[in-house]
């Protein structure tokens, strides 16, 4: 739906003040207070990213912690992971230990807003949400060429709407005619 390039994008415009670090476990990571300290404490020095600004000497200072698919540990209690991780992301985000470290917490999921736990939608906790949702018909098709607008026929994602401009490839399978022996 977007989310990811999304991502991608705002880490590339931040990347002169602030170093992006991706949580590939997210249940793991805000479980475990020796991970998320490794991460925080961290000083990753990118020659590429000192460059972009002749007067910085060391790395950016601030860290974006990117933890996609998050369902289980943002839901509202009794639906999801245990609380202990989600208290700790809240410690992380804006309790004591938080407030000193620099770090922004970009958290997605694909979890109805409704199933969220409400203290995340705190005001002051939750700096903005963005909903990644597909495009109405009208807002799809002026978005493609005129040859190619009969093909949206309702709501429509813009991974969809690449597909109808031919902008990627799609991985076909074929079937094996042959099967070789083994040796």
């Amino acid at each position: 739906t977007g989310k990811t390039n999304a991502i991608r994008a705002l880490a590339r415009s931040w990347a002169s003040w602030c170093e992006t670090h991706y949580i590939a476990e997210p249940e793991r990571f805000f479980g475990s207070a020796g991970q998320i300290e490794r991460v925080l404490t961290s000083r990753f020095w990118r020659r590429d990213v000192a460059d972009l600004d002749t007067k910085r000497e060391s790395a950016p200072s601030w860290k974006l912690i990117v933890a996609e698919d998050t369902d289980d540990l943002l839901r509202a209690p009794g639906i999801g992971m245990g609380q202990g991780a989600l208290g700790r992301l809240f410690n992380l985000a804006d309790g004591v230990l938080g407030q000193g470290s620099n770090a922004i917490f970009l958290i997605t999921t694909n979890a109805p807003v409704e199933d969220m736990h409400p203290a995340l939608l705190r005001p002051g906790r939750c700096l903005s949400r963005l909903e990644f949702g597909r495009f109405g018909s009208e807002d799809a098709r002026s978005w493609l060429p005129e040859g190619l607008r009969q093909r949206v026929t309702g709501p429509t994602t813009l991974a969809e709407l690449f597909e109808m401009r031919g902008d990627h490839q799609r991985i076909v399978h074929h079937e094996q005619t042959k099967v070789g022996g083994y040796l």
